[in-house]
């Protein structure tokens, strides 16, 4: 049985090293990158969260003080929209109506 000769001994050797040398930029790279995207994502959800909560709160409070002119701002176009309803069923009424005599 033959040894392995030195020269092809260092081949893996070589081609491990300039992996490693090679591997060793990408990686901090993608780390880099992927911990920056985290963090905007983070951020961005933790905003939302933020302003759903306000938003929620907000929108109790003014269900309980705005209540009355919301009910009143409903009720003038709720009445707004019967008039109109009615003008225009009467219009068609005394359109109906009418007798056309010829003269």
């Amino acid at each position: 049985m033959k040894f392995i000769k030195f020269k092809y001994a260092l081949i893996p050797i070589v081609v491990l090293f300039l992996s490693t040398i090679i591997q060793i930029p990408i990686i901090n790279f993608v780390k880099a990158e992927s911990s920056r995207y985290m963090v905007t994502n983070y951020k961005r959800d933790v905003k939302e969260e933020i302003l759903n909560g306000v938003e929620t709160k907000v929108k109790a409070k003014l269900k309980d003080s705005l209540k009355s002119e919301v009910l009143k701002e409903l009720r003038v176009e709720l009445l707004d929209d019967v008039r109109e309803s009615l003008k225009k069923d009467l219009i068609k009424e005394i359109r109906l109506e009418r007798k056309w005599i010829k003269s």
